[in-house]
């Protein structure tokens, strides 16, 4: 999701946007896409052991896991990221630590009957749902770190 500006507001007022007194905005419109027109919002600042990094990570895959689609995923990523202060570098840092965040210990072929019993028995997605949301999670992050500041 994107954020109009506060002329595009103006120019459409059906928008939703919100004025103060006439001059300023303080609720600007949400559009369909994620990217703020014309903001530079990632440039390398970080590595992917930071925990803000692996935070936004955990929530994009965490996203697509319990089944949201990248839309939505993005959306949250984004206020996330808004909410940790927009931090340099945090979407391309985030798509590397997807390679780091823990994963499931590996068991013996023997005994993965066993686990997937027990993983149905307490609502634990399988572990292939687990990977698929993962590079879900690194491509839309690799997106966003890459169309973050271009213009839909």
């Amino acid at each position: 999701m994107s954020i109009q500006t506060d002329s595009e507001v103006r120019q459409n007022p059906r928008s939703g946007g919100r004025h103060d007194g006439g001059q300023n905005v303080q609720v600007l419109a949400v559009t369909d896409s994620w990217r703020v027109p014309g903001e530079l919002c990632d440039d390398a600042g970080m590595t992917p052991n930071d925990p803000t990094a692996q935070g936004l990570a955990t929530m994009a895959s965490a996203g697509f896991e319990f089944g949201g689609d990248a839309d939505q995923v993005a959306h949250d990523v984004r206020a996330m990221w808004e909410q940790v202060g927009r931090p340099d570098g945090a979407f391309e840092a985030a798509a590397q630590a997807i390679a780091v965040l823990p994963q499931r210990p590996e068991v013996p072929v023997a005994d993965q009957a066993r686990r997937r019993r027990l993983e149905r028995a307490f609502g634990i997605n399988p572990v292939e749902v687990e990977l698929a949301a993962a590079l879900s999670a690194r491509e839309l992050l690799e997106r966003m770190a890459r169309s973050c500041g271009v213009a839909s």
